[in-house]
């Protein structure tokens, strides 16, 4: 019978990947007349190159999607705020707490979501019998910067991941306050390192969407208005704009109707209320709403904004 083992070496990192050395001695054992005999192979070395470091971003989505399964970050900064004690940190002296979330890959988000990520790093997983923990400095073109720490998904997974939701300014950013401040149009950076070292493993950017939303209303009486055409138009090329649903993936009509139910792209129906219109992502630039009014509105309007902005107006979303 054999029985092969393995006797990890010392890794030796590099800024891209670690070499690890894996020794490999087979044992053989049988019995002859009575007597137990074996014998041991040659001592078999070989150096094993790691997978280069890798990063994912995520976005939670009530679909069916990956499913991510992992521990707590811990969110340590000096301005915690109140806010965030219920966002899914761990306390900096508390147990880990195991998280399950429905995730879609993505490369943008949207101002109030959780933003999600996966760091594949080999050089990270330091003890193979252990869950081991790296830093992540997440910063944004607000100013903000948070700093948190991120837990392997399990012994010798070489898999890390983490969380932090996003709030809208304004009002200011509070650096780590264990929340990102973002704007529309901001480039989000996460960048991975090992503990304590300020040498970046493997970083990537996420874009912030604009969420563009609104109501179709009456500017004599301020009553809703329902069955108005709108269209979001890209000013630049005069093209109906590319929008997608909340996911930031799945198709959205760039024209709809106010009011009425909209239809995604995977069949999915959100409801609008009264006068209602909803182009939930976009990517940053110059924008305009083409209105089509139903009978017998016409569209713009001829009252001045003064007297629009004391219109008693109102907007359920």
């Amino acid at each position: 019978m054999l029985l092969p083992f393995a006797m990890p070496g010392q890794g030796a990192h590099a800024q891209s990947e670690v070499i690890r050395t894996i020794t490999n001695i087979a044992e053989a054992e049988w019995e002859l007349n009575g007597s137990r005999l074996g014998t041991s192979s040659n001592s078999v070395a070989v150096d094993v190159t790691a997978r280069p470091p890798d990063i994912r971003a995520f976005r939670q989505t009530r679909n069916a999607g990956t499913r991510l399964d992992f521990l707590s970050p811990i969110c340590d900064g000096s301005a915690r705020s109140p806010a965030a004690t219920g966002n899914g940190f761990q306390d900096p002296n508390g147990v880990a707490v195991r998280r399950v979330a429905e995730v879609q890959a993505t490369a943008s988000v949207r101002a109030g979501e959780n933003l999600l990520f996966e760091v594949q790093s080999d050089a990270g997983n330091v003890d193979s019998d252990a869950i081991d923990r790296m830093d992540v400095r997440i910063s944004a073109g607000t100013g903000d910067v948070e700093v948190i720490s991120i837990y392997e998904t399990g012994e010798n997974t070489g898999l890390f991941v983490g969380s932090i939701p996003t709030v809208r300014t304004p009002p200011d950013p509070i650096i780590e306050n264990c929340e990102l401040s973002v704007s529309n149009g901001d480039m989000i950076q996460v960048a991975a390192s090992m503990p304590g070292q300020t040498q970046i493993v493997v970083s990537t950017e996420v874009e912030v969407l604009v969420d563009p939303f609104g109501i179709v209303f009456d500017s004599e009486t301020a009553a809703p208005i329902t069955g108005a055409r709108v269209t979001l138009v890209d000013d630049v090329t005069g093209l109906p704009a590319t929008v997608f649903a909340e996911d930031g993936v799945t198709p959205w009509p760039s024209t709809v109707i106010s009011g009425q139910a909209i239809v995604d792209g995977n069949g999915n129906v959100v409801v609008m209320g009264p006068g209602e219109f909803w182009f939930p992502q976009t990517f940053l630039g110059r924008y305009r709403l083409e209105i089509e009014p139903p009978d017998p509105y016409t569209a713009p309007s001829v009252v001045s904004p003064e007297e629009l902005r004391r219109l008693p107006l109102g907007c359920g979303r």
